[in-house]
């Protein structure tokens, strides 16, 4: 009975509005798909693999990856991270980037600073072919660098929207939404009824806006990063894992036109996972609009 979730009345994300990307586009052309992620500490580094891995060989489609991380890997960062011993005193995006180019056909951009919307967003070139998909992904840990991821959906000039998708945990559990809109009027009929599909969603920080205020969990001590509080033992060794697991669900999911969530929510020590479908009831109640609104119209039979 589970296969028959989606066709039991779920609205289904598409991004590409209707045509799926060709796995044979001329390699001329840019991109099927152009993914940023910002942060390649314990989350970041495994789900740059697994996305790599799924884009070029599961998908067989061109991916532009762009790494943006401006620290260096450090000797705790082994015990949970995806580095070793030979990678101590490198950029950790230049550690993830060589990794990916020799296991992969992908393209691999670097940025060692941290992250800036208006350099380092999954965008086309002006006037160039336009990507199938734009992927923002964020694996930050602190307020001020989502707030710059934020401002990313605020920006004009994009020839398509930026889908962001926010992974985010504490010692053993945590969250991950997905969205591309942060406006209320940006979402005037994202919902189609007959079709049960959603083309657009409330940004992650307007589902969940304490993600711009506070951390989800007491932060380590100034001196002690969340790879040092692993190793105190305030962090799980496999809660990284985790957390990335769903984000490339959720990720495969969107690509494949099935995904019927936006944030999906785990918690370790109690053994719980819950989703949160798309519903316009729901996200109209988010924003404190009228459902009607972010519903399409019925055209008139002629």
């Amino acid at each position: 009975m589970k296969g028959n979730r989606e066709s039991a009345g779920l609205y289904t994300i598409d991004p590409f509005h209707g045509s799926l990307p060709s796995p044979a586009r001329a390699r001329s052309e840019c991109p099927d798909a152009l993914v940023t992620i910002v942060g390649l500490g314990g989350t970041g580094a495994f789900l740059a693999e697994d996305l790599a891995r799924l884009f070029s060989v599961h998908f067989g489609w061109r991916v532009r990856l762009t790494l943006v991380d401006h620290d260096v890997v450090e000797e705790h960062n082994e015990q949970r991270q995806a580095f070793s011993k030979r990678d101590r005193g490198r950029p950790k995006a230049q550690v993830v980037g060589e990794r990916l180019v020799r296991q992969f056909p992908v393209e691999v951009a670097l940025s060692l600073a941290p992250y800036d919307h208006r350099r380092d967003a999954p965008r086309d070139e002006r006037g160039g072919a336009r990507s199938r998909l734009s992927l923002l992904v964020g694996c930050v840990d602190n307020p001020l660098a989502r707030c710059e991821l934020a401002r990313t959906l605020r920006s004009d000039g994009y020839s398509q929207p930026v889908w962001w998708l926010d992974l985010g945990n504490s010692a053993a559990s945590g969250q991950v939404l997905l969205g591309n809109v942060t406006r209320a009027e940006d979402l005037r009929g994202a919902f189609d009824p007959e079709t049960h599909t959603c083309r657009a969603l409330p940004a992650p920080s307007v589902q969940a806006p304490e993600l711009l205020e506070a951390p989800l969990a007491a932060l380590p001590a100034p001196e002690e990063d969340c790879a040092a509080a692993q190793a105190a033992g305030d962090q799980e060794p496999f809660v990284n894992r985790a957390i990335a697991a769903l984000g490339l669900a959720m990720v495969t999911r969107l690509c494949q036109r099935r995904l019927t969530w936006r944030a999906a929510y785990f918690d370790l020590d109690v053994g719980t996972l819950r989703y949160i479908h798309l519903d316009p009831h729901d996200t109209a109640s988010l924003l404190g609009v009228r459902t009607e609104k972010l519903v399409q119209r019925r055209r008139a039979a002629a």
